[in-house]
């Protein structure tokens, strides 16, 4: 997951699948993330179904992971992690990185989710919520 998604063809953890986080996971009409069919889409063309355990992880700190992971929360796919120390700690552990890319069996089906809005604050929320309350 990662906005540099050539990385992965230089070296990625085996099995792992390049995401960009603008190109796959923002709405190419507006300066928003997919909406449901999108991420439903997007699992589908991953091979994810809702029983798919997810191990996220990037480079730049786990950044973009992070943001994906959150999407993930968003749209109810519960079984989906983050790699401790990411990309980077990976290769300094000396672990093992592929080049092949791997085989994905896209799925047919990974239903329309529903959004978890309770894990979302809107910014006319936090300004009305917090707006003369500070300090």
């Amino acid at each position: 997951m990662d906005g540099d998604t050539e990385a992965c063809g230089r070296g990625h953890i085996p099995g792992a699948i390049a995401v960009h986080w603008r190109d796959d996971l923002q709405a190419p009409e507006a300066r928003d993330f997919i909406r449901p069919e999108g991420f439903a889409a997007l699992m589908d063309r991953l091979g994810v179904t809702p029983a798919t355990r997810m191990i996220l992880y990037g480079g730049n700190k786990n950044w973009f992971a992070a943001y994906a992971h959150w999407y993930c929360k968003y749209y109810g796919h519960e079984l989906v992690q983050l790699l401790d120390g990411g990309r980077r700690k990976w290769e300094l552990d000396g672990r093992p990185l592929a080049t092949e890319a791997p085989g994905i069996n896209p799925s047919a089906g990974y239903p329309i989710p529903g959004e978890n809005e309770e894990i979302r604050a809107y910014r006319d929320q936090i300004a009305q919520d917090f707006v003369g309350h500070a300090g």
